[in-house]
Order: C-alpha cells, then sequence, then structure tokens
C-alpha cells in the first residue's frame, strides 16, 4: 500500500476483487514529504475500490479524505476520534460515487475501461477533450485537516458525473502511454448517507497528504519500463529435448529436415 514517510499513519490503496493491487514506483517522480505517486496495472472492465488505512499514532483532529478520478471530484469522507479505538487501525473503503435523488440514495461503482486510440489527426480532438487528457490515467486520495464537522442543513449531495471520453488520436495522447479511464457503473440502490460540513484548519486549503495512483495496461507499463518485459522463448533448438511438447517436437523435426 501506498505510504508517504513524513505521514507512516497513514496508508491508501486499490483493491479490484477485494484484493490490493500490486504497486510499482514511479522513478521520473520526485520524493515528496507530503505526497507519493505509484503505478497500477488495470484491466479492462474490472471494478475497483480505494481503500485507506489508519494506524497509531491517529490525527488528532478530523481529517476529510477526496478521491478524484482523472483530476475529477468523486466524493470526499471524514474520518474522526470516534472511529479510532486504542491501537486497533482503522480502515474504511470506496467503491463508488454516491448520490441522492428525491428520497432514494444511489451508488456508481469505479470501473476501469479501455481508451480507444486511433491514427486520427490530432487537430480533430476537441480541446475539452485534450483538458481531459492531462489529468486522465490518475487516481488520487487527497487528505485535508478539518474542524467543526456539522451535518449540512440541506443534507443534499450533488451526484458526481464523469463522461466517457470516445475516440482519441494516438497523437493527443503525446506519449503518455495512456491506456484506460476511470468511468462510473450503472446507478445502484444504496445507504442513506450522512452529507456533511466542515472548516479547512489550513488557510489555503492544501493538503497534508496526497496519494496518487497511476493505472496503465500491463503493456503500458512494459513501455514504460516500469516493469520488465517478459522474456524471448528460447528456440526450438536450444531447449531440452525432453521439455518439448509433441506439437513443438514435430515443428523441430519438421526444420531439421528442410534444413
Amino acid at each position: 500500500m501506498a505510504i508517504i514517510p513524513d505521514q507512516p499513519s497513514l496508508q491508501v490503496e486499490v483493491l479490484v476483487n477485494g484484493t490490493p493491487l500490486q504497486e510499482y514506483d514511479d522513478d521520473e517522480v520526485e520524493a515528496s514529504p507530503t505526497s507519493v505517486t505509484k503505478y497500477i496495472e488495470a484491466k479492462s472492465g474490472a471494478e475497483f475500490a480505494i481503500r485507506w488505512t489508519f494506524t497509531p499514532p491517529f490525527p488528532k483532529n478530523t481529517v476529510m479524505l477526496d478521491i478524484f478520478l482523472d483530476g475529477k471530484w468523486m466524493r470526499g469522507v471524514f474520518a474522526n476520534q470516534k472511529n479510532f479505538h486504542g491501537i486497533a487501525p482503522y480502515s474504511y473503503m470506496i467503491t463508488g460515487a454516491v448520490h441522492e435523488v428525491g428520497k432514494g440514495w444511489f451508488e456508481r461503482k469505479f470501473c476501469f475501461s479501455k481508451l480507444t486510440v486511433t491514427d486520427a489527426d490530432a487537430r480533430s480532438t476537441d480541446e475539452k477533450v485534450n483538458l481531459v487528457l492531462k489529468e486522465m490515467g490518475n487516481i488520487t486520495v487527497k487528505a485535508h485537516n478539518v474542524k467543526n464537522l456539522t451535518t449540512s442543513a440541506s443534507q443534499t449531495l450533488s451526484k458526481a458525473t464523469k463522461d466517457r471520453v470516445g475516440p482519441v488520436p494516438e497523437k493527443s495522447l503525446k506519449g503518455s502511454a495512456l491506456s484506460h479511464q476511470a468511468t462510473l457503473g450503472k446507478a445502484q440502490a444504496s445507504r442513506k448517507q450522512d452529507v456533511l460540513t466542515c472548516d479547512y484548519i489550513d488557510p489555503n486549503k492544501r493538503p497534508f497528504a496526497t496519494f496518487n495512483m497511476k493505472y496503465r495496461s500491463r503493456d503500458a507499463l512494459q513501455s514504460l519500463l516500469v516493469i520488465p518485459r517478459p522474456a524471448a522463448p528460447l528456440p526450438l533448438e536450444e531447449r531440452n529435448v525432453d521439455d518439448l511438447t509433441p506439437e513443438e517436437m514435430r515443428e523441430l523435426l519438421r526444420r531439421q529436415r528442410a534444413s
């Protein structure tokens, strides 16, 4: 799980099917006392969740954790002293964006969707799409110290929306190796949520910790040299005969007869 050395009591991870995704270092990002950046592997159609864990020493104040997908805010959740007990870690998992319609609450699951890349002229790309592409491929969690946590009088929560990006010219990606986008699934009935308000302790509203997860396909991670490429298989002529399958043995014989 991603950990910031100066903030070891807070850890963040991305999960698929309940299992944390393996994280890989991003060597191009300089170390920071308030942020960490990791690569993770995205698979098309996989729903994902975001989990954070607090361990002692716990914060002395309330913490607000904001989730952003591809630069767009999706949801904010609070953790405070009532959640922290003794030395037991406190974990919370977010599986999607929630909103209210009438008297009902709904959730839309987070999901990785393959980005369609074309060889079309990059000049045809809409400027709005170009702005979206600058933030695409990132799951971000920002932690803020806050105070004066109260229930909102309006008790409403705006619906988090995220439009799916259509075909994108390869040249518009500018070498970023983007392969997927984060999308929201169909609305499903959910339990009622408390809508809360707060005041930031930092007057400039700066987070004390930022976790960046850059999601890419396995092929993209290999092209970026984040993970090694698979080793090329040995030619049949160099392999142990006892290890060959019947099909490989027949192919080897055909080659020997043809030489």
